[in-house]
This record gives C-alpha cells, sequence and structure tokens, in this order.
C-alpha cells in the first residue's frame, strides 16, 4: 500500500519551483543586457544582438532561446524580434500605440496623458529611485491625471500575501550589486504611505489584482492636498 502511494509522487512540483527560478533568473540577465530595448526598434540576427547587447553569441544564443521558450520573444528565420510591439502591429489599436525609448530617470516622459501605468517597475528599484520616478511622473501630468502603477504590494505588517515577501528575497538575490536598478524589494503599505506625502500625489486606492500583485491608484493633487493612502482588499 505505502510503495503504490509512493509510485504517484514525483519532482513535478520541486521541478515546477526550479523551472519558474530558472525564468526569472534568465529574465533579469535579458533585461540587464539590454535585449529588449535593441529588439524593440527592429528585427535583429543572433550575432548583431550579441555586438549591440556586448556579450558572447553562445551566451546570446542561450538568453534568446530562454526569451523565447517563455513566449517573450518570437523568431522569424533568423532573426528575433520583441513579441509586444511584433504583436501590435498586427492589433487594431497598434496603430493608437507609440513606442518612446528613453531613460526614466534622465528623460522627459511623453506630456499630454491623463494615465500613468507603470508595471513590473517598484520593485526593483530602490526606495530613492522610486520617491524620484514618482517625481518625475508628477511633474509629466496635470492635476487630477491618475497613475496605476503594478506591483507586488505587502500589508503594513510586510507578511501578507506570503508571495511578496518571499518574492523581495528572491529580487535581492537575483539583481544583487552592481545590476541595473539592482536595489529593490517587495514594498509594504507603510511605506506607500510615507512616499506620497513627498511626490505630489493623493487619494491613493491599493486594489489587489490577483495574488501577489496590486494596483495602486493615485491622483496628481496640488502641494497642499497631498493626502495618504487608502487600501481596500
Amino acid at each position: 500500500m505505502l510503495f503504490a502511494r509512493l509510485m504517484h509522487i514525483t519532482s513535478e512540483p520541486i521541478m515546477r519551483v526550479a523551472l519558474g527560478f530558472m525564468a526569472a533568473k534568465h529574465l533579469f540577465v535579458a533585461s540587464t543586457i539590454g535585449l529588449f530595448e535593441v529588439l524593440a526598434s527592429d528585427l535583429a540576427t543572433r550575432g548583431e544582438l550579441a555586438q549591440r547587447c556586448g556579450v558572447p553569441d553562445r551566451t546570446l544564443g542561450i538568453g534568446v532561446d530562454a526569451m523565447a521558450s517563455l513566449g517573450l520573444v518570437e523568431r522569424h528565420g533568423d532573426r528575433a524580434c520583441a513579441v509586444a510591439r511584433h504583436r501590435l502591429a498586427d492589433e487594431p489599436e497598434g496603430a493608437r500605440v507609440a513606442g518612446v525609448e528613453g531613460d526614466l530617470f534622465t528623460d522627459s516622459l511623453p506630456a499630454g496623458h491623463d494615465v500613468l501605468i507603470v508595471a513590473n517597475t517598484v520593485h526593483v528599484l530602490s526606495v530613492a529611485h522610486n520617491l524620484e520616478l514618482l517625481k518625475v511622473m508628477r511633474a509629466s501630468v496635470e492635476a487630477d491625471a491618475k497613475r496605476a502603477p503594478i506591483d507586488l504590494g505587502m500589508d503594513q505588517t510586510h507578511t501578507q500575501p506570503p508571495a511578496a515577501p518571499l518574492m523581495s528575497k528572491e529580487i535581492l538575490v537575483m539583481a544583487g550589486e552592481g545590476q541595473a536598478y539592482g536595489e529593490g524589494q517587495a514594498y509594504g503599505e507603510d511605506q506607500a504611505d510615507e512616499w506620497i506625502g513627498h511626490t505630489g500625489w493623493g487619494k491613493l486606492e491599493r486594489r489587489p489584482i490577483g495574488r501577489p500583485a496590486s494596483v495602486f491608484i493615485a491622483e496628481a493633487v496640488l502641494p497642499s492636498s497631498s493626502a495618504g493612502w487608502k487600501f481596500t482588499g
């Protein structure tokens, strides 16, 4: 009987965890060497990518294979492209979307928008860089504009939902010193509340959209009317 039960035990759960870790590592490397920035402009061969990313051809090939297996890069013959831009070209909404390359901290954000969405960025930045980013975003919009960062979010105890503090440790381990903005962590409600008074945003609300991610809704306000966070869910 015991032998029969053991026959149904496999390594699949452990492999799922291990493969998820490997996928995250490959994604961090691809982001660090600028793979997606290079592919944002046009198709490129493996050799062209290796040269422009500044890594050996063999290393680049392994990274592209990994990103293609995750559906983040597509191949067309001997060339690869970033999935988002390629897919947008085939969608009716594609003509309404403009890609703008730049640095979040040194380049001006495009003006004239009433909603700013920042996805999966806050957790890779330090407190100082997040404050700087929020100020840059505020300077690019008029009062009443909305911003909606989508990212990890913890409660004030920094323990819930459990996936957020667990992933916070992984962010530190995988990014590490010397990586591009490898300085972040998952942040809690108390930290978000502290940031709000320094960056010109108010009337914020946190809405869980599938653990551990939340969307943080804020409204651009005048300095005198900056308010704290309101958390729901």
